[in-house]
């Protein structure tokens, strides 16, 4: 377990910080709010749209207490790469959704310099189905599901969000209506 093995245990992660998922990350404020209002007081989720969005994070956030997350499909990404250019040294722990591009060969690049250093690599590295879309696929969508459980969210409460969406893209789904 990647969390175990840099942390320790999920309490040490006391941020959490996302970037990279494009139009699906209208979903993540929201959740990421809800999360930081009503959730798990251990771990506060900050979502970070671009690099400007980088001076507001706290002064005590540093490689032994944030995990970042960034994701890109393509790898190419503007916002996303940058915000990777301006935050790797600092936060060496990252799990990075990438099929190719740009994002992804920084990644392994940052791999292989942990490694050349004598460090074990403390990024990972996944590939994303590419029958999974975003938008109104949101409950389908597995980064959406992935931040919420890295963030510290109960089971019940990712799955509950599982299935009111559901439902509310059941009623949203226009295409069943006969008129």
């Amino acid at each position: 377990d990647f969390i175990k093995k840099h942390f320790g245990s999920r309490e040490k992660i006391k941020y959490f910080i996302s970037c990279g998922i494009g139009s699906n990350e209208q979903f993540s404020h929201l959740i990421c709010a809800i999360h930081n209002t009503f959730g798990n007081a251990l771990t506060r989720w900050i979502v970070i749209d671009s690099p400007a969005d980088l001076k507001h994070l706290p002064k005590d956030a540093d490689a032994s207490n944030t995990l970042f997350f960034e994701m890109s499909r393509g790898g190419g990404t503007q916002e996303t790469l940058k915000v990777m250019q301006f935050t790797w040294r600092r936060f060496p722990k990252r799990i990075v959704y990438a099929n190719k591009g740009a994002l992804k060969e920084k990644t392994l690049w940052l791999q292989e310099k942990q490694m050349q250093e004598g460090n074990e690599p403390s990024v990972l590295i996944r590939s994303l189905r590419l029958d999974i879309g975003g938008r109104l696929m949101r409950r389908k969508t597995p980064l959406l599901l992935a931040l919420m459980y890295l963030a510290g969210m109960p089971k019940q409460d990712i799955d509950r969000y599982v299935e009111v969406t559901a439902k509310s893209d059941e009623i949203l789904d226009f295409s069943r209506r006969e008129d």
